[in-house]
């Protein structure tokens, strides 16, 4: 069934928007299902975090700055790899005092997995849509992006504050550094950076929530 209603002169600005927003949920609870079914199971922020420590974002400032997430956000789901045997923090030889973080065999191992996975559901949903229309839908969405990180990141300049997270029941809430928000970079020039803006926090010992939106 359609998301947008047919209208005379084609869907206008407001149904193409809703139908976006539609869609980046639905991939988010997609993903996170297939994600959730692997042999080594992840969250889809687990999975996030173990690519882009892969990538070479070795700390957890980096990190927090890559994704503009928390501090606390951050050290959640580097914690969690840690304790599955997914990631381990090494010395770091120009730093003493800090740390750097790799991943184990067994991370890399989870890591690949999880990328040839998403890569095959990415390939089944276009494999209907004509080269021409992938091409410009390619276009549109690097502009959509473009746009939502602009909005993004003069949100949280206007308000760097970040709203207090519940703490999960029965764990006592963690306490961060003031405010717990890392720099805020710019995203490098043509590069996309596919952490989904509006997902939801959870627990990353927990499995992938599905909702009903």
């Amino acid at each position: 069934m359609s998301m947008v209603e047919a209208q005379p002169d084609g869907p206008n600005r407001a149904a193409t928007g809703m139908l976006l927003v539609a869609v980046s949920a639905r991939l988010t609870r997609l993903y996170g299902r297939v994600l959730g079914q692997l042999d080594i199971p992840l969250t889809f922020r687990q999975h996030r975090t173990l690519m882009r420590v892969h990538q070479g974002h070795r700390s957890m400032a980096a990190l927090a700055a890559f994704g503009n997430l928390t501090l606390p956000t951050v050290s959640e789901s580097v914690d969690a790899l840690v304790r599955r045997g997914l990631m381990r923090r090494a010395e770091n030889p120009d730093d003493r005092r800090s740390t750097l973080l790799e991943l184990t065999p067994l991370g890399e191992t989870a890591n690949e997995a999880a990328q040839a996975s998403l890569t095959r559901v990415a390939d089944d949903l276009l494999a209907d849509v004509p080269e021409d229309v992938r091409v410009l839908l390619h276009g549109a969405l690097e502009s959509v992006y473009a746009s939502a990180t602009t909005h993004f990141l003069a949100d949280r300049s206007a308000d760097p504050t970040p709203p207090r997270r519940r703490p999960a029941e029965g764990r006592r809430a963690t306490t961060g550094r003031p405010h717990g928000v890392a720099p805020h970079v710019q995203p490098e020039p043509g590069r996309l950076d596919p952490e989904p803006l509006h997902s939801t926090s959870q627990p990353d010992n927990q499995g992938t929530r599905e909702d009903d939106r």
